[in-house]
């Protein structure tokens, strides 16, 4: 098919009527050895059960009843069709009556049956071939033309090419036949009225001056490059479920063969649409059917669009937004860390409130994206994806540079974006089967992705790795929404950048080195279900200045004792090793062990409130926290602690321990040396601080510093709460 169409196109530069005629002779040819004749008429055979009228020797023929059904070699056959040519010439053939089996008239079927003056086209009759009743008598009178164009029953024949300007089909017409319209040089605008349901190949071509075409709902079919070869379109009006069909048959425009799926499109010059409004009557977004249209800029997809096709963008290089007229809900949000008390939001021009989001926004009815769908978008810089898209077919958004965002579905189970292919995405809002894809798709992972939030789905070891692939730049990491219990070792080590973590709810171990090295990292909350965290899990957070331990609520009154029990045991060895920035720490209820040199260099720190649970503390664990002021210790027997424990740690500083275990802690050998207090004698849990404002006081809460002034709450770094 291929060829042939390759051989049509030549042609066609010497007119249309040439590559019917090619056409036609291919289609006789390779139906004339399974010809046989019934009565008056010959049938070729077209399947196992139809056959269709062709040739024969009509000479004599006056009038012609062509039957619903014939019986050849003990078969019955439906007639079906009147093949090209078929009674081409007849000039004595006055009428014809065709059965309502027959579906489709060929081209040049009665051409030059000069006689012909009664026909009649039944209602099943979905195509009539070019220059089907050329020459015929009926095509003669001139009375029957209408504004010169040729009407016979319901079905429009044929135009004069002198045609001008705008014109509209007349009510009631169900079907345009191929060429009809061709060559109308003149012909500026065409109005199809709702009771059109197909249009035939070629049925507008080379109708140079024609700018606006209106289609309605009723169009059902669009033959092969309906309004093909240097077409001047410039509006589109549909008002109908057609888009599919008829972004199919525009060459080069809202282009591609809608009879030829194999072909790609031929290359003519031609003046391309740049925007298009897609009624709210259509339900899909057809295979290819905007495939190749270069010059779209812009595209209004409505809330009743459920799927878009495959490759039905492909290739459109210029499109750079769509706007959107549906109900925002179901969006995906872009929103980081929305459980927390200061929640960061990050948007890209996501103009909600004015119904027009920059870039590409997918309604919220579309269940499904197909291969390729936006192959090729090279202009469009955001994706958003609602929750209701359940499927991405491969490749979907290949090709695409994305320099903000890619929003997508938490309901999605595949995915058509290869990460390699966006080295310039910001910011991704994805399943954790997202970041799930082979070593060779992430070789060359998005270098500039500042913002990343999983939104559901577990992440595996290897998507933890593909996140890590952002180190440089990664700022804000959002997991809370992932299902997992465990994180990778060295999961996130080494992202110097990031400077906010959200970990899963549910969470439950930390493992070794997980977040080390996260230099710019200035506060972490760690789920209530966590029960161990490993060592070294946060060495070297340089900035570190909050550590909060969620559910771990400090008793009423006692803002400085022990918080209330966490799942949390264990803080391995060097799990907070030179977090130097830290200045206050509660360790939660339950924790009853603190690794070797787990808070060694925390050289800020100032105030600390270990749990009655605590039992032993490794050798360095708080070594080199020289800025130590007080310790709070509700253990009331003495945690086991070494030589070097709190090695160049003020020895007269006060450590606050229960009252009834005074004692116990001043015949510790190691304990004694600092200065013991009975808790009861410990100062209240606000001090005023002397600054310029008279209101301004500062709080120890769950070993986190605030700041409250003018009624309002601040953090250690002025950060408003």
């Amino acid at each position: 098919m291929r060829k042939i169409l390759s051989a049509l196109f030549s042609t066609l530069q010497g007119g249309v009527r040439g590559g019917l005629l090619f056409l036609a002779l291919v289609a006789t040819t390779s139906l004339w050895a399974q010809s046989f004749q019934s009565g008056d008429l010959w049938y070729s055979i077209t399947s196992n059960s139809t056959v269709e009228v062709t040739m024969g020797n009509y000479s004599n023929l006056t009038t012609a009843t062509i039957p619903s059904t014939v019986t050849y070699n003990g078969t019955t056959y439906s007639v079906t069709s009147i093949g090209n040519y078929a009674f081409s010439n007849c000039r004595s053939l006055t009428s014809v009556t065709i059965p309502n089996s027959v579906t489709s008239i060929g081209s040049y079927a009665f051409e030059y049956c000069s006689s012909l003056t009664s026909v009649t086209i039944p209602e099943g009759v979905t195509s009539i071939g070019g220059y089907a009743f050329d020459g015929t008598g009926i095509y003669n009178n001139e009375s029957n033309w209408e504004n010169d164009v040729l009407y016979i029953d319901n079905c429009l024949i044929t135009a004069k090419t002198s045609i001008s300007g705008a014109y509209a089909i007349k009510e009631n017409t169900r079907l345009i036949a191929d060429i009809a319209f061709s060559n109308c040089s003149s012909l500026t605008s065409i109005t199809i009225p709702n009771s059109v349901m197909s249009i035939g190949d070629y049925a507008f071509s080379n109708c140079s001056a024609l700018t606006s075409i209106t289609i309605s709902n009723s169009v059902t079919s669009i033959g092969d490059y309906a309004f093909s070869t240097y077409s001047a379109l410039t509006s589109v009006t549909l008002t109908g479920s057609t888009i599919e069909s008829f972004c199919q048959s525009i060459t080069n425009k809202l282009l591609h063969d809608a009879g030829v799926r194999g072909s790609r499109k031929i290359e003519v010059n031609v003046q391309e649409i740049t925007d298009l409004i897609i009624p709210n009557s259509v339900t899909s977004i057809g295979d290819e059917a905007f495939y190749g249209c270069s010059s779209l800029t812009s595209i209004t997809i409505p809330n009743s669009v459920t799927s878009i096709g495959d490759e039905a963008f492909y290739g459109c290089s210029s499109l750079t937004k769509t706007n959107y007229t549906g109900d925002v809900a179901g969006w995906c949000d872009i929103k980081f860390g929305g459980s927390n008390a200061n929640p960061m939001y990050y948007s890209h021009n996501f103009y909600i409130n004015d119904q027009e989001i920059k870039d590409l926004v997918i309604p919220n009815t579309v269940d499904s994206i197909h291969n390729y769908a936006f192959y090729g978008c090279s202009s469009l810089t955001s994706i958003t994806i609602p929750n209701s898209v359940t499927s991405i077919g491969y490749g979907a958004f290949y090709g695409i540079k994305l320099t903000s965002y890619i929003c997508y579905s938490p309901s999605l189970t595949s995915f058509g974006m290869s990460l390699s292919a966006q080295p310039l995405l910001d910011t991704i809002v994805a399943p954790a089967a997202f970041f799930d894809v082979e070593e060779a798709a992430w070789a060359y992972a998005p270098k500039h992705v500042r913002y990343a939030r999983v939104i559901a789905g577990e992440l595996s070891e290897n998507a933890f790795g593909v996140i890590n692939r952002s180190y440089k730049t990664l700022k804000v990491l959002d997991l809370e929404s992932a299902t997992n219990t465990i994180i990778a070792d060295e999961a996130f080590k080494g992202c110097y950048n990031l400077d906010s973590l959200y970990l899963p709810f549910n969470l439950t171990y930390i493992p070794y080195m997980a977040i080390a090295d996260c230099k710019s990292l200035k506060s972490i909350t760690i789920p209530s279900t966590v029960e161990e965290i490993d060592n070294s899990a946060f060495e070297n957070c340089r900035s570190l200045n909050s550590i909060i331990f969620e559910g771990a609520e400090p008793a009423q009154g006692h803002a400085r004792h022990a918080a209330n029990a966490t799942s949390l045991w264990r803080i391995g060895s060097w799990a907070f090793y030179n977090c130097h920035q830290l200045q206050n720490l509660t360790i939660p209820e339950g924790v009853t062990e603190v690794g070797d040199a787990a808070f060694y260099g925390c050289t800020y720190l100032e105030d600390m409130v270990l749990p009655s649970t605590i039992q032993e503390i490794g050798d360095n664990g708080f070594a080199l926290c020289a800025k130590l002021q007080k310790i709070h210790v509700e253990a009331t027997t003495p945690p086991t602690i070494q030589a070097k424990t709190f090695f160049d740690v003020n020895r007269q500083i006060p450590v606050y321990v229960p009252d009834n275990a005074v004692e116990a802690y001043k015949a510790d050998p190691y304990w004694q040396e600092f200065n013991i207090i009975g808790k009861s004698n410990a100062p209240s849990a606000v001090d005023n601080i002397s600054l310029p404002n008279a209101d301004t006081h500062k709080l120890l809460h769950n070993g986190q510093l605030l700041i409250l002034r003018d009624g309002k709450t601040y953090n250690a770094m002025g950060q408003e709460l």
